[in-house]
């Protein structure tokens, strides 16, 4: 081996060890950068009311504290859809992009996860659902379309009236859509695991509902409607039947 390939081979060491120490350092730094994150994240007090977790801004709310909230799921459509849950201080949504279990409205549950801003409001995000057993549901509000712009009753109980006007079914030919017009303005509302057969007699009826308020809004974070999610059709009830167009008087 001649002096220009020693002196190749000695600067390729050189070249790889200062590499080397870069990718280490690189990997302390990192893991340092971890696992103050995770000391961040332990360092903030687990919130245990869902109040708590809907007063914070959006600021507050993406800084991911613990959330252990102990409530009754109001709504769940299934295996990444929508769930809701209350307790006595009220309602919140839940992200279901992870499985949280086979949960059902009703159920008595205890969710730890983490907060985030949402879309619109506070949420929680990567769930853990334990069921405790058999709930109570809440006793719903009076749903105000007029205060659809402040968000206040957002995911929360409410009870609505209104005549339906459309029925159909959704694309996933599991949940069946209403749309009805108040004497306050349109609104929509979902419910699950129900053939069109059981709610076309519905058209032109008007009907009581209870369910989950869904803000609906645009990419710009505009609200644009309301949504009403309906564990089933237990929750809605006739307050006036259609007429027949083909009975006599």
């Amino acid at each position: 081996m001649n002096c220009a390939l020693r002196q190749t081979s000695a600067s390729t060491r050189i070249l790889f060890l200062l590499l080397a120490g870069v990718v280490v350092c690189g990997g302390k730094a990192a893991a340092a950068g971890a696992t103050t994150s995770r000391s961040t994240s332990r360092m903030l007090p687990t919130l245990t009311r869902i109040e708590q977790i809907r007063s914070l801004s959006p600021a507050e709310a993406n800084r991911g504290y613990p959330a252990r909230i102990k409530g009754v799921i109001t709504y769940y459509g299934g295996t990444g859809l929508e769930l809701f849950i209350q307790d006595q201080t009220g309602g919140i949504y839940i992200d279901t992009a992870e499985s949280v279990g086979n949960v059902h409205a009703g159920d008595l549950v205890e969710v730890a996860g983490f907060t985030s801003d949402g879309d619109f409001a506070p949420e929680i995000v990567h769930p853990r659902v334990r069921v405790l057993g058999k709930g109570k549901m809440p006793r719903p509000q009076k749903m105000l379309l007029s205060t659809v712009d402040t968000g206040s009753q957002d995911s929360q109980w409410v009870e609505a009236s209104g005549i339906v006007r459309l029925v159909n079914l959704e694309e996933d030919r599991n949940h069946v859509t209403l749309h009805l017009v108040s004497k306050d303005g349109r609104f929509i509302a979902h419910v699950p695991g129900v053939p069109l057969s059981a709610v076309e007699n519905l058209v032109d009826a008007e009907v009581i509902l209870e369910g989950a308020w869904g803000t609906v809004f645009n990419q710009k974070v505009q609200v644009e409607g309301v949504e009403l999610y309906v564990p089933s059709l237990a929750y809605i009830h006739v307050k006036r039947a259609a007429s027949n167009p083909f009975c006599q008087t």
